[in-house]
């Protein structure tokens, strides 16, 4: 039996497809640093983009942007210094 109620034939009714799982679909928010207001801002109230520093996947490493910053312009620093070194 499948728990169904009988059709008009007294048989039961036929299976149906189930329907297709709902798509959920997860908030993918960004944030922004305003390197003029020194806030962080969103994808709803964001500055132009010569304005902000991101995207951000966090509001926490968006407040954390001049250091994120400073540290992989250093590492590039360093890089291209090493490309810039003679060959022995």
């Amino acid at each position: 039996l499948t728990g169904k109620a009988p059709a008009a034939n007294g048989l039961p009714s036929p299976l149906k497809e189930p329907k297709p799982a709902r798509r959920r679909y997860i908030s993918t928010m960004n944030y922004w640093f305003n390197v003029s207001t020194r806030m962080v801002e969103t994808d709803d109230d964001r500055s132009p983009a010569s304005e902000v520093l991101g995207p951000f996947p966090s509001r926490e490493l968006a407040e954390q942007a001049l250091e994120i910053s400073h540290r992989r312009t250093k590492i590039a620093d360093e890089e291209d210094a090493r490309w810039d070194e003679p060959d022995e």
